[in-house]
């Protein structure tokens, strides 16, 4: 035997180990399974005292060190890499490396690592598992496939390996292909062939032969095979579990199937068995109801999709399209004379009817009118008496306008609130109950018993909140004075003061407001929160950790309680403030927070692609999958991103003084290279120092059950505390990789496309196609017209030169698609002057966006773009209002002052306590 063999008998000729030594190598394993690494360690290591290259055995302890120690990750690796090195072919140090890259979450490169392994053993099972887990992580749907196919044909008796294999059928979008896997699997269980004991029993009532039987009958509704789909139900109806799940999926059925009495039936068993308040139940009954009355209808049969998705919410039929007046008596008919008594307590019951009422009132006549105005004044009258706090926010979803298509949407803008015919209906309703609860004690004169006087409180408290959507800030505070005064131990009615008064522009009243409320109960933590996100909005971040900490354990420090219970919420707000506050480097650190909580969320399903095919949790495992895979769209973490993106491109442009590059132009070879020596040799002694510190830090809060000082990892929280490390990422690398994963996973959103466009223009003009996709996309996405910030940066773009340096088709599609851009306007001068030149009042926004391009642009002067500004904007919001004075007095330097004084009694009209004016 040579020298290389006798130190590692596989090398070469693949020869095994002794049997001592191999004993000693399946102990390592069994130790390593067990998590006991220690004694795993010394197993390794009499192995290599006498084989001291024995690939498989370095490879092992590589991976035990990895779990053993976190201070030797790289001494693992390196470990490993040796074994691979001396034993290239042994599907174990393959099989060892990728799992050492799994535990890194390089994803990627272990997969690699995995298909390595299987070149060399293309029948090892557990390799073959682990190689399917990362590819359903990865969402590698192809390959998944492929891998669970090959696990089906080792152990076909195994019905975990049924499970998996059908679900990546489905997942790739090969429907047809699980429904066959799934009746290949339960035929095998028919014919007795499959002796496996963990095997369903196809007959019995359980959970898991009912969840596969949902689970099959989603898939032929997700196909749209009715009959099918009924017929499965019929048959395997007995051993379903899940009644709701089963009686809502009959009802999905016959009403496409157009058996409309029966889906009614259906539906009507649902509702008596609790689910009356499920309003996407009550938008079933309603189409199929309506189908009954009107068969040929196709406008009718289009308002249910397949499954009813579209309704979410308190959506029905009724808010989402125009009924005819026929649809609308049917429906009203049907809830006054049927559903309401058979439902008395059901508040859905109550609430649906006054919507269609609404509709009948529309395009009714005066009858219909007047029956509408008796169930509102009824519905109001339960409320306030009741004293129901939501209640102006219930009644702001009749609110609606009808749209071009024949559908409905919600007023939002405060002008089409008060425009809004029922808005002045209500509104006098409530000042009439005002009238006669302080003449009579009574809502109205008809009334025999008298009110309460905590109805008039309500009554105050519902006009505030109506007033608030309109904007009338001033009647709303009036109100709320009023109920202040009445019972000063409201504490909702702080609340509602502190939103008005910030609305209104005074953030510091807000406060105050909110902090009184706060104390009034010191164990609502709704107020607390809420008080510590006003004090945040008005950078007081040390003020606002003081009454956050107030509900958070003492024994692990605030900061790390609010970080280990991912409270992303209250992370944004602080990392909005410190970008406020020009405090980058920790704002940045915030923002990580929020976007590493996302990444462990979407780590965590790891632990779910083994349990839900063990458990037959099917339905759910692909609620999770489709979950996760929207996952990049969550309104926090696209905000933490954006907030990212917006500094790292301003550190791009601006860079800080200890950041950027000095000036060694005017400096000698010898010179300049001693100037860098010595930048070095600081950045290495502040970067050592301030370690020490941590480490210090980390050393003084630590000590074992005998008091003695120990050390311990440092928490994320206390590593790079300033995010001096961010802050020296590359700016353009950190934006390009944010941008590019909101532009796949976040496209519906107006932001990704304008941060797309910002990104695109400061990596230069090789990225000029991926602007002008941008401006595509974000006028697309806009929901107006001349968006201030979609406007701003067409300008930006058409003003700039075509590059000369870029190819000629991409010069070419440039000089075909700015003009498109400008709305086929001759120049950009043309096109700023054509938006200037729309009649109608503008948002301030967008009205100080056109007048700033007609300045630079539209060949107005100042003082013309100023007066432009202050004639047709809509003072609308208090940051844009703010922004306009600044550019009237800083930017423009305009020397009129009634312009300014015009413009401020404007402001202040609509926000009549906005601080600093």
């Amino acid at each position: 035997m040579s020298s290389s063999q006798q130190q590692n008998p596989q090398a070469g000729q693949g020869q095994a180990l002794p049997k001592k030594e191999a004993d000693l190598f399946k102990n390592l394993v069994k130790h390593y399974e067990a998590k006991q690494y220690k004694k795993a360690m010394k197993q390794a290591d009499l192995i290599l005292k006498k084989f001291s290259k024995h690939g498989e055995t370095l490879a092992m302890k590589g991976l035990t060190m990895y779990y053993f120690s976190t201070d030797k990750h790289e001494e693992a690796h390196n470990l490993v890499k040796e074994g691979l090195r001396n034993d290239f072919r042994s599907h174990v140090c393959w099989h060892v490396y990728g799992l050492l890259h799994r535990a890194d979450r390089d994803y990627g490169e272990a997969i690699k690592c995995y298909k390595q392994a299987l070149r060399i053993d293309q029948d090892n099972l557990q390799i073959l598992r682990d190689l399917g887990l990362l590819q359903i992580q990865m969402r590698d749907l192809s390959g998944f496939v492929v891998t669970r196919n090959s696990i089906l044909i080792l152990k076909p008796t195994l019905q975990p390996n049924w499970l998996s294999f059908m679900l990546a059928k489905q997942l790739l979008g090969q429907t047809e292909g699980a429904l066959q896997v799934i009746d290949i699997y339960l035929e095998t269980l028919r014919s007795g062939n499959n002796t496996n004991n963990d095997s369903i029993e196809l007959l019995e009532r359980n959970y898991a032969p009912s969840e596969l039987q949902l689970y099959k009958n989603n898939l032929l509704l997700s196909l749209g095979k009715w009959e099918d789909a009924m017929s499965h139900l019929n048959e395997m109806g007995h051993c379903i579990v899940d009644r709701g799940a089963y009686g809502w999926n009959t009802a999905t059925c016959l009403l496409n199937l157009e058996k409309y009495d029966e889906c009614i039936s259906t539906l009507d068993k649902l509702m008596q068995g609790g689910r009356m308040e499920d309003y996407r139940l009550h938008a079933a009954y309603m189409c199929a109801y309506l189908m009954t009355k009107e068969k040929d209808n196709v406008d009718v049969r289009k308002w249910w999709p397949v499954g009813g998705h579209e309704y979410g919410g308190m959506d029905t039929p009724a808010t989402k399209f125009q009924l005819t007046k026929e649809q609308s008596r049917s429906l009203l008919d049907l809830y006054q004379n049927d559903l309401l008594p058979q439902y008395p307590k059901s508040l859905a019951t109550k609430r649906i009817p006054l919507t269609i009422l609404w509709q009948l009132a529309v395009s009714g006549t005066d009858e219909a009118k007047k029956g509408w105005s008796v169930a509102l004044d009824t519905y109001m009258r339960k409320g306030l008496t009741k004293g129901v706090p939501s209640l102006s926010h219930d009644l702001s979803s009749l609110l609606l306008v009808a749209s071009s298509d024949n559908q409905y949407q919600l007023a939002l803008d405060p002008t089409d609130v008060k425009n809004h015919a029922q808005y002045g209906q209500i509104l006098e309703l409530l000042d009439d109950y005002i009238t006669n609860l302080r003449e009579r004690s009574q809502l109205t004169s008809s009334d025999e018993k008298k009110e309460p006087p905590s109805t008039l409180f309500w009554v105050w408290y519902c006009r505030a909140g109506w007033y608030e959507l309109s904007a009338q800030y001033s009647l709303a505070l009036e109100d709320i004075a009023r109920c202040r005064e009445h019972t000063p131990t409201a504490v909702d009615v702080y609340e509602l003061e502190a939103r008005i008064l910030h609305k209104a522009g005074s953030l510091e009243k807000a406060i105050e407001s909110m902090d009184v409320g706060r104390v009034l109960d010191l164990q609502d933590r709704y107020m607390n929160n809420e008080t510590t996100r006003y004090l945040l909005w008005n950078n007081q971040p040390k003020e606002a950790l003081e009454k956050i900490s107030m509900f958070l354990s003492q024994k692990e420090g605030p900061v790390q309680s609010l970080y280990d219970m991912q409270c992303s919420w209250y992370e944004l707000e602080l990392a909005a403030c410190l970008e406020r506050q020009e405090q980058y480097g920790r704002a940045l650190k915030q923002y990580a927070a929020v976007l590493g909580h996302f990444d462990d969320i979407h780590e965590d399903q790891f632990d779910f692609h083994s349990y839900c095919i063990r458990k037959v949790t099917m339905r759910a495992y692909t609620d999770v999958l489709k979950w996760e895979d929207a996952l990049w769209d969550q309104p926090y973490y696209r905000e933490a991103a954006e907030g990212t993106i917006r500094i790292y491109l301003k550190l791009h442009k601006n860079p800080p003084e200890e950041l950027a590059e000095p000036d060694y132009s005017g400096m000698t070879a010898a010179e300049k290279k001693k100037a860098k020596a010595i930048a070095r040799k600081k950045a290495s002694k502040k970067k050592k120092v301030a370690a020490a510190e941590a480490q210090a830090k980390a050393d003084n809060n630590t000590t074992d059950n005998n008091n003695k000082s120990s050390k311990k990892k440092l928490h994320p929280t206390e590593q790079d505390v300033e995010g001096d490390e961010l802050l020296k990422k590359n700016a353009l690398e950190e934006c390009k990789k944010l941008s590019a994963i909101l532009s796949k996973y976040a496209p519906s959103h107006l932001s990704t496309w304008l941060l797309q466009y910002d990104v695109s223009i400061q990596r230069g003009t090789g990225k000029s196609l991926m602007a002008l996709q941008a401006l595509f996309q974000a006028r697309k996405v806009a929901a107006i017209d001349n968006h201030s910030e979609v406007f701003t940066r067409i300008v930006d773009f058409c003003s700039r030169p075509i590059p000369d340096d870029q190819p000629a088709v991409v010069q070419q599609v440039l000089k075909e698609q700015i003009p498109v851009l400008l709305n086929h306007a001759s120049s950009v001068s043309d096109f700023v002057n054509s938006v200037a030149a729309e009649k109608e009042q503008q948002k301030c926004a967008t009205r100080l966006a056109v007048a700033k391009a007609l300045c630079q642009h539209g060949g107005k002067s100042p003082t013309e773009a100023a007066q432009f500004l202050v004639s047709g904007a809509e003072p609308d919001n208090v940051e844009s209002c703010q922004e306009a004075l600044r550019v009237l007095q800083e930017e423009w330097k305009v020397s009129d002052e009634s312009l300014i004084s015009e413009w401020k009694r404007r402001v202040k009209a609509q926000f009549p306590l906005l601080d600093g004016w």
